[in-house]
């Protein structure tokens, strides 16, 4: 018999973001008569009334946010624990899973052994915790009372294990990839639109303007690159706070011709820039000591899905996003000459980026679908 499961969480959609797309992507590929969310009720109610009505799972909203401080949190935890004890008695729930372990986790503990629970961590909110030795007490106490751990990588599980937890209560179920409704899209030019000749060579960054996603280094390997190839051009789509230090270091390094700053870019537009990139790539890396890292990297899945090389930086999650010298390349973030090398080698050997770019799609295609990523949630 089916499970019913109730998905706690303060991220959900409509609001974007990746614990946002990560959550409903496993939501919304499990039976919908047996699985319900609560979730917060912050932002614009027409576009949230408008989301749930679309669903086929039942949708909860109620006042817990994230955008206050930790102790105004724990304390809307006595009412949001009234409603969950509502919603797992009128539907006969089995399992509460917490999308955001801390603090909602601690309802778990407050059920006790009543129901099973299950806790997710994604990467940059157990270093929070690691900072602060209440919320490290805390999260250690909700992971060491929880069925099971759900993280996102090797990388933020070897995190996890490094607070006390033990390995075999932790499971890695990795982002899945949504494939495309290409039908829907309606064919926009790209290389007109941008006057890009159809023998220039694409290289594609699509990531949020942060210092942590590396554009910095690969306009800096771009210099390199541009020594031999002059006929490429650095596509940057999305935007961010380190959009003028780029556009200034693009400027100081003479490559306005060969770098172009998108700013976001609509579903559609983005499916025809994967088409027409010959490279992908986020050279990601952790910053200081803050440890603000990257806990895995959907979109190498969705550049490997369109037959894209990709080449990632060698940092946090990303080493389970691409397989080395099968789907793409790992180099060192902080290495622009590496990262050059890599993109010369793939710019001059046109067979091996087609056969990489092959073996990523059947990769994606085969091992990495939001089907294969509930598999192993159900074997748990």
């Amino acid at each position: 018999m089916e499970k019913r499961r109730l998905f706690v969480s303060v991220d959900f959609p409509p609001v974007k973001g990746g614990i946002q797309n990560y959550l409903y992507g496993l939501v919304s590929n499990l039976d919908p008569k047996n699985t319900y969310v609560l979730t917060s009720k912050k932002g614009s109610v027409a576009e949230q009334e408008a989301f749930d009505r679309k669903q086929n799972f039942k949708i909860y909203r109620t006042d817990i946010s994230n955008g206050i401080n930790f102790v105004k949190q724990l304390f809307k935890l006595f009412p949001l624990y009234k409603e969950v004890k509502k919603i797992i008695k009128k539907h006969k729930i089995d399992e509460v899973h917490f999308g955001n372990t801390l603090p909602v986790g601690l309802l778990g503990i407050l059920f006790g052994r009543k129901i099973d629970f299950y806790t997710y961590l994604y990467g940059l909110d157990i270093l929070n915790a690691k900072n602060s030795i209440i919320k490290r007490y805390i999260l250690k106490e909700i992971l060491k009372s929880s069925s099971k751990v759900i993280t996102i990588s090797n990388y933020t599980k070897n995190t996890i294990i490094s607070l006390g937890i033990e390995k075999e209560k932790i499971k890695i179920i990795s982002p899945g990839f949504s494939v495309p409704n290409e039908y829907s899209h309606r064919f926009i030019n790209l290389r007109e639109k941008y006057s890009i000749s159809m023998d220039t060579k694409i290289i594609l960054t699509v990531a949020r303007l942060h210092e942590r996603k590396g554009h910095d280094k690969v306009i800096e390997a771009i210099k390199l690159v541009n020594k031999q190839n002059e006929k490429l051009l650095y596509v940057i789509c999305g935007k961010g706070p380190y959009e003028m230090d780029l556009k200034n270091l693009v400027k100081e390094q003479g490559l306005g011709k060969q770098v172009l700053f998108t700013g976001e870019v609509t579903d559609e537009e983005l499916a025809y820039w994967y088409k027409e990139a010959d490279i992908f790539i986020m050279a990601s890396r952790q910053i200081g000591t803050v440890g603000d890292v990257e806990g895995y990297g959907i979109v190498f899945l969705e550049a490997n899905y369109y037959g894209v090389p990709v080449i990632g930086g060698d940092s946090g999650g990303i080493p389970d996003a691409i397989r080395h010298e099968q789907t793409g390349f790992l180099v060192d973030p902080l290495n622009p000459s590496e990262i050059a090398d890599r993109i010369n080698y793939l710019i001059a050997n046109e067979e091996v980026c087609k056969t990489i770019g092959r073996q990523g799609k059947e990769w994606v295609i085969n091992s990495c679908t939001w089907e294969e990523r509930i598999k192993i949630f159900s074997s748990i």
